[in-house]
């Protein structure tokens, strides 16, 4: 992933909460990504994950309708603390 991934990650995040909805990314215990999406310090933007398991464990499905980006995103730094 290169500067131009980022660059669309960040704008996706922009549309996506612009729309009142949530995004997560996950990495699927991919270290290099994972990696570079910290140097390029997305996690304080979005929630970072290994699995599905893990995100689902920030919030039930039902809820990803009426929960807040900053909901989900203060779950989540509440976790990994």
């Amino acid at each position: 992933m290169d500067s131009t991934g980022l660059a669309l990650l960040v704008r996706f995040f922009k549309q996506i909460v612009s729309e009142s909805r949530v995004m997560a990314i996950v990495v699927r215990d991919n270290a290099a990504i994972e990696k570079i999406l910290l140097m390029a310090k997305l996690d304080r933007l979005l929630p970072i994950v290994g699995d599905e398991q893990q995100l689902l464990s920030l919030a039930p499905p039902s809820s990803f309708d009426h929960i807040s980006q900053e909901a989900l995103y203060s779950a989540w730094r509440q976790r990994s603390s």
